[in-house]
């Protein structure tokens, strides 16, 4: 399966820094207070403000 999206975060909340191949199922994990919740966030918004963009606008 080829990639669907290539990630780079740097400095965003709690994420000091992620390269992330999204690909088909990608499971994220890691101790308490290291950023899941604010990449979620981050691809949440990303990809609503991205489909979205016409309304916005």
């Amino acid at each position: 399966m080829d990639k669907i999206v290539e990630l780079s975060v740097e400095n965003f909340k709690a994420v000091k820094k992620a390269d992330i191949a999204l690909n088909g199922i990608t499971v994220v994990s890691g101790i308490n207070g290291c950023g899941k919740s604010s990449l979620s966030q981050l691809l949440y918004y990303s990809f609503y403000y991205a489909n979205h963009y016409e309304e916005i606008v």
